[in-house]
């Protein structure tokens, strides 16, 4: 069963708090701004192979 919503956790916020989860929809959410002034209360689909490999070289390094 496929759902429109997506559900947002922001780590830096305690547990508690109100702006730790977020829930948006896929369908109807659209982000605001442009390329130079940036992207505000938007989230984006990453499509380039060069902007997804530059965002997956932020991602911390996996020990285990």
């Amino acid at each position: 069963m496929a759902t429109d919503e997506v559900m947002l956790e922001f780590n830096q916020h305690p547990l508690e708090s109100r702006w730790r989860r977020t829930m948006i929809s896929r369908k109807s959410h659209r982000e605001s701004g442009n390329e130079v002034s940036g992207f505000y209360g938007g989230i984006r689909k990453l499509s380039e192979h060069s902007e997804i490999s530059t965002w997956e070289s932020l991602w911390p390094t996996l020990t285990t």
